[in-house]
């Protein structure tokens, strides 16, 4: 909204509250309280414009050098990011809720368009679901270390909890590697769902319907029962395809770390 514009709104609000305020508690009082609210309204009319304007100006995540679109359709939109050393995105907006995953240990700070920064040191694995659909913000990598994410933006609805979403925990819970060998936890966000596993050598997980996005947080050798392999660095991450595989053989020596998202 112009300067112009708002400074006439405000004032015509002014003016009815200043004559009409006598009339509150007289007969006149329903009269009064009429034209305030058509002040009110007229200012919401003139408001909303410039806030979808405002939205429409938002640079898309994707737009931005530091991310990667992996793959895009009517159900997600999957976006991989790195910041090198002490690097920072523009200021941005994601066009839908998301799940982030946060593949290094590393430490961020994000800065919200008007509303103040938040840092915080990442442990490799850790997720947050974000609810807002839009919110202008830039990410900035505080560590001499590479920051990478995987983001998976969801295009279906997802009811509102407020329990989810806080800034500093993870959404996966605590991390069980040092309670037994093969183990997993996992969350659900509307149409999404994923998983953190680790697989002792020669331990399975099984796949559930649904395209996957594999996400490494270890050097993966992942045998599939058609007795293909999946090889990734960490760090890495695969699309997995519906019916491409139904089980997932740690085929490797060591601990095989990932998470699955399912789409």
């Amino acid at each position: 909204m112009a300067n112009q514009d708002w400074n006439t709104v405000t004032r015509a609000i002014s003016e009815v509250i200043t004559l009409n305020m006598h009339n509150l508690s007289t007969m006149h009082g329903m009269r009064c309280r009429a034209q305030v609210v058509s002040v009110l309204t007229l200012l919401c009319a003139l408001a909303v414009p410039d806030a979808l304007q405002a939205q429409s100006k938002c640079r898309d995540a994707s737009e931005d050098s530091h991310y990667s679109v992996i793959v895009e359709n009517n159900r997600v939109r999957v976006l991989a990011l790195e910041l090198g050393r002490l690097e920072s995105t523009k200021p941005h907006c994601n066009k839908a809720p998301y799940l982030s995953i946060v593949t290094t240990a590393s430490r961020t700070t994000t800065l919200f368009e008007g509303q103040g920064d938040l840092s915080h040191d990442w442990t490799s694995g850790e997720a947050r679901f974000h609810y807002r659909r839009v919110q202008q913000h830039a990410i900035r990598n505080d560590t001499s270390i590479a920051h990478r994410e995987v983001m998976v933006e969801t295009l279906l609805p997802v009811p509102f909890n407020s329990q989810y979403g806080s800034y500093d925990t993870d959404e996966f819970g605590s991390d069980l590697t040092s309670v037994k060998p093969t183990w997993s936890t996992s969350l659900t966000r509307g149409a999404l769902s994923a998983t953190r596993t680790q697989l002792a050598s020669g331990d399975s997980f099984e796949l559930i319907g649904a395209d996957h996005v594999l996400i490494a947080l270890s050097d993966l050798k992942l045998e599939t029962e058609t007795g293909s392999t999946i090889s990734l660095n960490k760090d890495e991450l695969a699309i997995l395809k519906a019916g491409a595989a139904s089980k997932l053989t740690n085929g490797d020596k060591g601990a095989a770390k990932f998470v699955i998202v399912n789409f």
